[in-house]
């Protein structure tokens, strides 16, 4: 049986694995292994998770074995990038078109994106001209770069947007997103049913985040906000929350973490079960979670909130999603809770609830998991 072969620049964790159906993957035949670009891509990423990826036997890249690393896929095996082309990466397809070996692309990313902030990059201009030009040129390199996958797997119709160019090229391949996938796998086990209990579900993120921990560094130096700023507003409006309105506050927490305590308080806190919670809320509350993917296919509402500390970067990022669904971030740093405000926020506007469905994690209503579509390909 072939062999399937994910090249990442992140660490292959059990959460990435559960998200790309590895048992699933296996249960068919194949067998998996891990090429990790993080020390070639992401050197700081690399030294800190390190030890992690030796001892998970990932296969490490760096700019010496690119031959000796790609030659070990057979022509029967299967190579599949979750890098998308950029100049951090671009040896890489550079080196797998000059060679023309067999790859495919994964894209699942769910996120909105925000439209450029035309205020943030003459802050740039004006502190470092010389350096925002350099990184204006790199995106027009990564734009640029050549590739020629065999097959392009992405999510909804955004995505779509980004890769139909390929479309001479390369086979493209729909896919639900990860947690629609769990969606159908609940809904296999007829267990769709909600049941309305009265508590508010707190899709929670985190001061420890790896994805902030190892944002690549901005032009303009963001001051970030102490573990204090970051949890005490938010744990101070959840308990004021909860007192108003009545709700039993849960806290949801963030898979990739391994903080064991409780971040939020004295709330009861869950993790690995953000889809069960959801399905039988009355609420949703977060932050810019990509898990209100469950919020919109459970047909919840959804309350978004922010904080006066977090970089401006991060509220633009909740303004933006909020705005999409025609809402507001609610200020936790402010201790009033508006009942009225609440019960506005609660409606749902359901044609957005349906077009963000369609643009972010199934565009076509897909009865197959997106694990199923990919070995479906490969057989």
């Amino acid at each position: 049986m072939p062999k399937i072969y994910f090249l990442t620049e992140s660490f292959f964790s059990k959460y990435y694995q559960r998200v790309f159906g590895w048992k699933q993957i296996k249960k068919k035949g194949f067998t998996i292994s891990v090429i990790n670009s993080s020390k070639l891509t992401y050197n700081k990423y690399f030294r800190f998770f390190k030890n992690k990826i030796f001892k998970n036997k990932e296969i490490i890249l760096n700019k010496n074995n690119f031959e000796d690393v790609f030659d070990r896929i057979k022509k029967e095996d299967y190579l599949i990038s979750l890098l998308k082309p950029n100049d951090f990466n671009s040896e890489i397809f550079a080196f797998l078109e000059r060679k023309r070996k067999n790859y495919s692309i994964i894209d699942t990313n769910p996120g909105i994106i925000p439209p450029r902030d035309i205020i943030q990059n003459l802050k740039k201009l004006s502190i470092s001209p010389l350096e925002t030009f350099k990184q204006l040129k790199q995106r027009i390199y990564s734009s640029s770069i050549k590739i020629n996958p065999n097959l392009i797997f992405f999510t909804g119709s955004k995505l779509f947007e980004r890769w139909k160019k390929y479309e001479k090229v390369s086979k493209l391949i729909h896919i639900p997103s990860p947690d629609y996938d769990q969606y159908v796998e609940e809904k296999r086990k007829r267990n769709l049913k909600t049941f309305q209990k009265n508590y508010a579900v707190f899709i929670g993120g985190s001061f420890y985040h790896p994805d902030i921990k190892f944002y690549r560094n901005s032009l303009i130096i963001q001051k970030k906000p102490s573990f204090s700023q970051y949890y005490s507003p938010v744990k101070k409006f959840l308990k004021n929350f909860e007192i108003k309105t009545g709700m039993k506050i849960i806290i949801s927490s963030h898979p990739k973490l391994d903080f064991k305590s409780k971040e939020y308080g004295n709330f009861e806190h869950v993790k690995g079960k953000t889809m069960e919670l959801v399905k039988d809320c009355s609420l949703c509350l977060t932050f810019n979670s990509t898990a209100i993917s469950f919020a919109v296919l459970f047909k919840k509402p959804i309350i978004f909130l922010s904080n006066n500390f977090f970089i401006p970067p991060v509220k633009k990022s909740i303004e933006n999603i909020a705005k999409y669904f025609d809402k507001t971030p609610l200020l936790t740093n402010d201790n009033t809770i508006n009942l009225q405000r609440i019960k506005k926020e609660m409606k749902i506007n359901s044609k957005k609830y349906t077009k963000y469905k369609k643009e972010y994690l199934s565009m076509n209503n897909s009865y197959k998991t997106s694990y199923e579509i990919l070995v479906d390909q490969f057989r």
